[in-house]
């Protein structure tokens, strides 16, 4: 396994949550992250078709701008799916880094599971401070601690599986 995070993921089964819920759940994380590593996830933009279009969309760190992107992202014909969204922190091509949400997805078949991946910043400071094992485990214990998930992987690979 690389000693340096390209990527982290969650995945986890729930039962049905509604859009406010969602954003909450969203908004609480962000904040959360803020308070991990303010240099790198103090501020979101909602992705684009360029990066120019992108920087016109920054986001508001308030519950009800995450209310909207959820309700807008809602998977509309399979209601069960939930909603899925990608946001990104806006730093230059390298050093930024996103996050991929799928809330609210529920059901019986086990491939419908709710999920948040963070990719993290190929150059620069951040990719340093992440090959850290204590900021490594920090950032992989808050999103333990914060999803609840039942499988974890690390730039793909697997970590842990939680029942």
């Amino acid at each position: 396994m690389k000693n340096y995070l390209e990527s982290l993921s969650v995945f986890w089964k729930e039962d049905e949550k509604s859009t406010s819920k969602c954003a909450e759940s969203i908004y609480d994380f962000l904040v959360l992250l803020k308070n991990h590593n303010e240099i790198l996830f103090s501020k979101w933009y909602e992705q684009s078709t360029s990066r120019k279009e992108a920087l016109k969309n920054k986001l508001k760190l308030n519950q009800s701008t995450y209310n909207k992107i959820v309700e807008d992202n809602w998977d509309k014909k399979f209601q069960h799916l939930g909603s899925s969204f990608t946001i990104w922190t806006g730093n230059d091509e390298g050093y930024s880094a996103s996050i991929s949400f799928r809330l609210g997805a529920y059901g019986d078949k086990p491939h419908i599971k709710s999920s948040c991946v963070i990719s993290f910043p190929y150059l620069g400071e951040q990719v340093e401070h992440y090959k850290e094992d204590k900021n490594k485990q920090d950032i992989v214990s808050l999103m333990v601690n914060y999803w609840k998930p039942n499988k974890i992987l690390i730039n793909g690979e697997p970590l842990i599986k939680v029942t």
